[in-house]
């Protein structure tokens, strides 16, 4: 698609994401990679009250405390697949698909390459 249209999400992902959101889930999984190594432990960390839900507030509070700051709302469309107000550890997984998909965007706002983000 043209830049800006939005991209097909991977296999599993769930719906078309927009340029922004595929720029917020890659850092998003640059962090978390830098930050935990797998998608599992991160979401342990982000699950402070160990419910196995994350509510947004949850999400947005423990990603403020590590010194993550991007657009919570675009990454919740993705994440909140049933759009209830939490994240499961399922929809959380839903990540896994974005750490092997090539993403067309401008070089200029491609912060990390496949490299960066396999290891989680």
């Amino acid at each position: 698609p043209a830049e800006g249209e939005g991209a097909a999400a991977p296999e599993g992902a769930g719906a078309v994401v927009d340029d922004k959101t595929v720029a917020a889930l890659n850092r998003l999984l640059e962090f978390l990679a830098n930050r935990y190594g797998t998608l599992e432990a991160a979401f342990c960390g982000i699950d402070v009250d160990n419910d196995g839900e994350v509510s947004i507030s949850e999400f947005a509070n423990a990603c403020s405390s590590m010194g993550y700051r991007s657009d919570m709302s675009c990454l919740m469309k993705v994440l909140d697949k049933d759009q209830g107000g939490s994240i499961g550890v399922g929809e959380f997984m839903r990540l896994k698909p974005y750490l092997t998909m090539r993403v067309s965007t401008p070089a200029s706002s491609r912060r990390n390459s496949q490299a960066d983000i396999d290891p989680i």
